[in-house]
C-alpha cells in the first residue's frame, strides 16, 4: 500500500522524467497531491473538471479493477491526459492524471474557433484563452511512454519499495544483466507494435476473419481496446497527428470493404459506405472520435456481411441488383437482364419477385431514389438535373415515384436537410418535418420487421410524429397524440420518459378503436436534438391486458430512484450527480421550466503561513454540507458532493436571479457560522458560483463548464 510519501515520490519523480505535471485523487475525488505548484489545480478545473471526474467517478464505481493499465483520455481539440489507478486488496484508492496537454500546437484561429464553440462571455473568454495558451504541447508517440513511465513508477514504489540507484562503471557491466532477455508476453507485443509503423498481420487476419464471419461479437471484443494509447500510427509521411490518424482510418476502411465484398456484401452498397465513412472522417478533429469511427467502421462492415447472410439472395438476383446498380441511370429492359443471367424473362421476373418482395420496376425505381436522396442532400442541382441524373426523363414522374417511397416529394426531403445545421431559423421550420430523422435512423430498419408493426419518431417537445408502417406505407402525422385518437399528449407518455431518463421504456396502450398496442421507446439523438423512437406491435388478440399505467407519473419514477448517498456528508453522490443532473435539466426543458444550479467551495487560510488548503476536517464538511440543504426552499431542490470540497445545489424552477438569491442565502449563513474561525489561526473560507439554462447554455455539459468557469474565476481572484 502506498502512503502519502511515495505518493508524493511518485509525483515528483514522474514531473523530473517528463517535465509534465500531475495530480493525485482520492475515492472521494479530492486533489490530495499535485505538482509542480498548485497552479495546474486551477488550470485543470478550469480546463476538464467535470469531464474526467466523471470518468474517475464511474471507475472507482466499478466492482472489476482493471490492472496493470492506463488510460489516454481526450477532450476537444486533442487535449489529452493519461490516467493510472491505484489500487490494493482488489479495491481502488485514488488515481494518478497528468496535467493536459495538447499533441499539436493550436494556431491562433484554432483558438478562436475553440472559445467560439464554447458560448463563454468576454470575460470568461478571456480566461480560458489564457488557460488554453498555457497548456504544454506534447506529440503523441510521447504520450503513451509517459503513461508507461507512471505505470513503471507505480509497480516499483508499490511491489519493492523505492527503486534503488546503482551507480556501475563501464568495465563493470554485469554480462548477464546486460544481455538478459525479458520473456516474450502480450504487453512486450504492445510495446513493440506501439514503436512500429503499422499493426501486426496477425491483427489484421484476426479482423478480417470476424469481418468475413460476419462476427460482430467477436470483433468488438477484439477492438474494444483500441484507444489513444494501444494504435500504433504512422507519422513519418505527415506532420500531424489528426491527418496521420485520419489516414490510417482509410487504411482500415478500404480493409474492411473489401474483406466484406470477399464475403459476398453487396458490392455497391458496400463501397458506397466506404465512401460516406471517408467523408465523415474528414469533419472530425477529435482523436476521441476518430478513434469511435475507426471501431465503428469495422463494426460496420461487419455487420453487413451477416445482414446479407441473414437476406441471402439467390446468384441470378444477387446479379440483377447489382446490375442495377452499376446501370440505373440507364433504360433497363427484362430482356437486358434474362441475357446477363442466361434465364428466361418470364422465370426470371417470377424469382425477382418471389425474392425482393418487389417487381422489377420498383427495384430500379428503389435504388434510383436511394441515389437521388445524395444528390439532393449533397449538391444544389435542380430537381429536373437530379431527376435525369438518376435515369428519370420527367421531374413529375421522379417527384411521383420519390413520394411512393420516401412518403415526401423531393423538394420537401431537401428543406428538411437544415435540420442539422446551426441556423436557429433554419432549425425552427425544419422541427415539423422528421422524415430527413427517419432517413437516419432507417439502416437498422429491415431487421426489426418481424417485431414491430409501426415505427414512429416522436418530438417529445413540440409533440410532433413521423408514422411508417413495416410495409413501407407512411402518413405525417401532426401531433405525437392524433395516433391514439386523443386530443391532448398521453398522461403516462413513455416518449418523455424516454427523453427526460435518456433510457428506454415499454408499455401496452390502446387506439380509441380498442386496438391495443405494446409500445417501447428509445432515445436517438440526431445532430445535437433528442427524439426518441417508438416501435410499436399489435396485440390486440394475442395478449391479456392485466394492468392500468394511467397514474404512473414520470417524477414518481424519478423520485423513487434508488441512488447511493456520500458517506462523510449524507449528500447525493457524484454517481448519482452525473446519473440525475441531466434528467432533471431535460424534465425542466421539457416542461419549459428555467434550471440553474449552483456550486460552493469550501477551504482553509492560514494567517501565520499566508497558505490556502482544501483539506477540511470532517465534521465542518458535514456541517457545511446541512447549512447548504437548510437553505433550499423547493423540496425539489437537492444537493450532492460533487467532488471533494465541492458541493453541487440543483434548483429546479429556478431562473439566475432567484439562484443568486439561494446563493446569497448559503454564503450569509457560512459567514454569520462559528467555525469560520479557530484557535489555530486558521478561516475557514468558501466561495460559490451560479450557472442557468439560456439560450447559449442549454446541455448538461454547457451548464457545468460554465459554473466551473464561474468558480475558477472567484477562487483565482480570491488566491
Amino acid at each position: 500500500m502506498l502512503n502519502d510519501d511515495k505518493i508524493h515520490e511518485i509525483l515528483n519523480n514522474f514531473y523530473k522524467a517528463t517535465e509534465i505535471g500531475i495530480l493525485f485523487f482520492d475515492t472521494e475525488l479530492n486533489i490530495t497531491s499535485c505538482l509542480p505548484s498548485k497552479n495546474i489545480v486551477n488550470d485543470f478545473i478550469g480546463l476538464g473538471l467535470n469531464r474526467i471526474t466523471s470518468f474517475l467517478t464511474k471507475e472507482f464505481s466499478s466492482l472489476s479493477i482493471k490492472q496493470n493499465m492506463f488510460y489516454t483520455f481526450s477532450l476537444e481539440s486533442n487535449l489529452v491526459c493519461n490516467v493510472r489507478f491505484l489500487y490494493n486488496d482488489n479495491r481502488y484508492v485514488g488515481a494518478f492524471v497528468t496535467q493536459f496537454v495538447f499533441i499539436n500546437k493550436l494556431y491562433s484561429y484554432e483558438v478562436e474557433k475553440l472559445l467560439d464553440s464554447m458560448n463563454l462571455s468576454t470575460e470568461k473568454r478571456k480566461t480560458m484563452r489564457s488557460l488554453l495558451l498555457k497548456v504544454p504541447v506534447v506529440p503523441y508517440d510521447r504520450i503513451m511512454p509517459m503513461g508507461m513511465v507512471l505505470n513503471s513508477l507505480i509497480t516499483a514504489f508499490s511491489s519493492e519499495g523505492t527503486p534503488r540507484q546503482v551507480l556501475k562503471g563501464k568495465d563493470d557491466v554485469n554480462p548477464e544483466i546486460e544481455f538478459s532477455i525479458m520473456k516474450p508476453d502480450k504487453r512486450a507485443d504492445i510495446i513493440k507494435d506501439a514503436v512500429t509503423r503499422h499493426s501486426t498481420f496477425s491483427n489484421y487476419v484476426t479482423i478480417k476473419e470476424c469481418i468475413q464471419r460476419g462476427d460482430t461479437e467477436a470483433l468488438l471484443s477484439f477492438v474494444n481496446d483500441i484507444n489513444a494509447g494501444s494504435i500504433p500510427m504512422d507519422q513519418l509521411q505527415d506532420k500531424s497527428y489528426i491527418r496521420s490518424l485520419k489516414n490510417n482510418l482509410i487504411k482500415v476502411c478500404a480493409m474492411s470493404c473489401y474483406a466484406a465484398i470477399e464475403a459476398n456484401a453487396p458490392y455497391y452498397k458496400t463501397l458506397d459506405l466506404a465512401d460516406k465513412i471517408i467523408r465523415q472522417m474528414e469533419i472530425f478533429d477529435n482523436i476521441n472520435d476518430l478513434y469511435e469511427l475507426m471501431k465503428n467502421t469495422m463494426v460496420r462492415f461487419t455487420e453487413i456481411v451477416a445482414s446479407s447472410r441473414k437476406i441471402s439472395y439467390t446468384k441470378p438476383i444477387r446479379q440483377v441488383i447489382e446490375y442495377i446498380e452499376a446501370h440505373y441511370t440507364e433504360k433497363i429492359t427484362l430482356d437486358k437482364l434474362a441475357k446477363h443471367t442466361n434465364l428466361s424473362p418470364a422465370y426470371l421476373s417470377n424469382m425477382i419477385k418471389k425474392e425482393t418482395g418487389f417487381n422489377l420496376m420498383d427495384n430500379i425505381n428503389k435504388i434510383r431514389v436511394e441515389q437521388s436522396k445524395k444528390l439532393l442532400l449533397n449538391t444544389n442541382l435542380s430537381i429536373l438535373e437530379i431527376a435525369l441524373r438518376v435515369g428519370f426523363s420527367y421531374q413529375n414522374h421522379f417527384a411521383t415515384i420519390f413520394k411512393k417511397f420516401t412518403g415526401v416529394v423531393p423538394s420537401d426531403f431537401r428543406n428538411t436537410a437544415c435540420i442539422n445545421t446551426e441556423s436557429k431559423s433554419d432549425k425552427d421550420s425544419a422541427d415539423e418535418f422528421l422524415p430527413v430523422v427517419f432517413e437516419n435512423l432507417s439502416d437498422k430498419q429491415s431487421i426489426c420487421n418481424e417485431i414491430y408493426d409501426i415505427v414512429r419518431i416522436v418530438d417529445p417537445i413540440k409533440h410532433m410524429s413521423w408514422v411508417i408502417s413495416n410495409d413501407n406505407e407512411s402518413i405525417f402525422s401532426g401531433t405525437c397524440y392524433d395516433f391514439w385518437g386523443r386530443n391532448e399528449s398521453c398522461k403516462n407518455c413513455i416518449s418523455t420518459m424516454a427523453y427526460i431518463m435518456n433510457d428506454t421504456f415499454m408499455k401496452i396502450d390502446h387506439q380509441n378503436n380498442n386496438n391495443f398496442f405494446t409500445v417501447i421507446a428509445t432515445p436517438k439523438i440526431v445532430g445535437k436534438k433528442i427524439y426518441v423512437i417508438e416501435f410499436l406491435k399489435k396485440v390486440t388478440y394475442n395478449v391479456d391486458i392485466g394492468f392500468n399505467t394511467d397514474n404512473f407519473k414520470t417524477q414518481d419514477f424519478i423520485d423513487n430512484s434508488t441512488f447511493f448517498r456520500d458517506e462523510l456528508t449524507g449528500l447525493y453522490c457524484r454517481q448519482f450527480i452525473d446519473e440525475k443532473l441531466p434528467v432533471c435539466l431535460r424534465r425542466n426543458s421539457h416542461e419549459k421550466m428555467p434550471f440553474s444550479i449552483v456550486l460552493s467551495i469550501i477551504y482553509s487560510y492560514d494567517v501565520l503561513s499566508n497558505q490556502y488548503s482544501y483539506n477540511i476536517d470532517d465534521e465542518i464538511m458535514r456541517e457545511y454540507a446541512q447549512m447548504i440543504i437548510s437553505s433550499l426552499e423547493n423540496h425539489d431542490d437537492w444537493t450532492g458532493r460533487y467532488m471533494g470540497n465541492i458541493l453541487i445545489t440543483v434548483l429546479n424552477n429556478s431562473d439566475f436571479e432567484k439562484a443568486n438569491h439561494i446563493a446569497e442565502i448559503i454564503d450569509n449563513k457560512f459567514r454569520n457560522n462559528l467555525f469560520k474561525t479557530d484557535k489555530n489561526n486558521v478561516r475557514i473560507l468558501a466561495n460559490y458560483s451560479v450557472a442557468s439554462i439560456s439560450d447559449d447554455i442549454h446541455d448538461y455539459e454547457s451548464l457545468i463548464n460554465m459554473a466551473i468557469m464561474n468558480l475558477h474565476d472567484k477562487m483565482k481572484n480570491t488566491l
